[in-house]
């Protein structure tokens, strides 16, 4: 998260999708709004969907 925190989306964007496809709700979450605000990645209101019902899920 270091990265996501720092402002560096790209870099942060692999380490945060390995840690959500492993479980974790934080990552999931964060993943979800990546995709909402286009941080690192094209904005995708599907996947950011997604990865928010992940994470209410876990």
């Amino acid at each position: 998260m270091a990265l996501y925190q720092a402002g560096e989306f790209t870099q942060a964007m692999p380490y945060i999708l390995e840690v959500a496809k492993q479980g974790s709700a934080k990552a999931q979450f964060r993943l979800s709004q990546m995709y909402l605000n286009g941080e690192g990645v094209a904005k995708d209101v599907e996947q950011s969907e997604y990865w928010s019902r992940q994470a209410r899920d876990h």
